[in-house]
């Protein structure tokens, strides 16, 4: 624990050092047994790894229920996982959860007067609070790992007055509402193209979509990649050739990561479709770059639209991994191009669809980026108001 008596960052008016407690003289261990009616319908409740929060397993008929010494959780209440595999797991019980059941595997705490119990919650979300409470709490019994409670109630905490814990999880609670109000929104746009996909491709071996642009008839043909591209390249540069000529494309830039250069010729142009060749996820599709191909990859110049023929194969990632892949060592099929076929419509329709999946796909990067943002900003406030 940091020797540190007050934060880097506090809301105005407080001023007293900070205090050390142990956890077990903060904590209320609440223990609400419900005996199960069998024809009754009862929410049953977990709690997902590290920071995912408390979910509902469903519900289920009393008779249905298969777990021992149910307890009946209330809004507010902090649970702990004491014997599962997910170190650690932990979560408030959120006001559309009351009511419902857990079984004796978890802690059902409060906090008693010197604490609000929403504190503890976030303290236990900072990278080295959460492997301070949790992963040097467990101990090994045979099969399973089993949370120390006596050894956790030891644990010492840094604790300001109550009312300044308030103020706090105000403000921390403000940025998870933030998140998941942005998380939401990721979703329902993520939702929107999805509906897209189902309804502007043909299906179930028909030629013609659900949903159309206007003035666009006729059947859509079925084609092999072959039949859609110009020619394709396996690609040749490599991190050893590391300089200045041309952007390096490989999976860590491709995913996101930092740029970098090497001295190989430009060989893929942005409309190229791209696709990882070689190695664990083999089978990737990507669109939208420009500069030298990496060496486990192979690139397709399309004759029409290449971001059309991304979306296609992009909404056909998992069938390519399934279907398409060498098995152990994973690699693309030799004939790929040969074997994967595509429905298309005429060149002008591929290029509307291709826009507007594209501005589709803008608009998640951008709220994924938000989110992002977020998270960095809580984790910047967590480092600074807390100690």
């Amino acid at each position: 624990m940091s020797d540190k008596k007050v934060p880097e960052l506090r809301f105005k008016g407080f001023t007293d050092d900070w205090e050390q407690r142990k956890l077990g003289e903060l904590i209320i261990d609440i223990s609400r047994p419900i005996k199960l009616e069998d024809e009754e319908l009862y929410e049953l409740v977990t709690v997902k790894r590290r920071n995912g929060g408390i979910v509902s397993r469903g519900k289920f008929k009393g008779k249905e229920v298969l777990v021992k010494s149910q307890f009946q959780l209330r809004t507010g209440d902090y649970l702990i996982s004491k014997r599962q595999v997910v170190h650690g797991a932990n979560g408030i019980v959120p006001k559309e959860l009351n009511g419902a059941i857990v079984s004796n595997e978890y802690l059902v705490l409060h906090g008693n007067h010197f604490l609000h119990i929403n504190y503890l919650a976030h303290l236990s979300k900072m990278p080295r609070m959460y492997k301070y409470f949790f992963l040097s709490s467990y101990g090994i019994d045979i099969e399973k790992l089993v949370f120390n409670v006596p050894d956790w109630k030891r644990r010492m905490i840094n604790l300001p007055c109550v009312e300044e814990q308030r103020k706090m999880v105000n403000f921390l609670d403000s940025l998870d509402n933030l998140l998941s109000l942005q998380k939401r929104k990721l979703e329902n746009w993520k939702e929107l193209k999805k509906a897209y996909l189902q309804q502007m491709f043909p299906v179930d071996g028909g030629g013609v979509p659900r949903l159309r642009f206007a003035n666009f008839d006729g059947n859509w043909s079925m084609k092999n990649l072959k039949g859609l591209i110009k020619h394709e390249i396996k690609g040749r540069a490599k991190a050893e050739m590391m300089g200045t000529a041309s952007r390096y494309l490989e999976t860590t830039y491709l995913n996101g990561g930092d740029v970098s250069y090497v001295d190989s010729i430009g060989d893929v142009e942005l409309d190229d479709v791209l696709i990882l060749w070689d190695g664990s996820q083999a089978g990737t599709v990507y669109h939208g770059f420009r500069g030298a191909l990496g060496s486990t990859f192979k690139s397709f110049r399309p004759i029409d639209s290449g971001e059309f023929l991304y979306q296609s194969l992009k909404r056909n990632q998992q069938l390519i991994y399934d279907k398409y892949r060498t098995p152990n060592i994973p690699h693309v099929i030799k004939s790929f191009s040969d074997d994967f076929k595509i429905f298309i419509p005429l060149s002008d329709e591929q290029k509307m669809i291709g826009v507007l999946l594209k501005k589709l796909d803008v608009h998640i990067n951008l709220q994924e980026q938000k989110i992002e943002k977020i998270n960095l900003l809580k984790q910047s406030y967590l480092q600074k108001m807390l100690i």
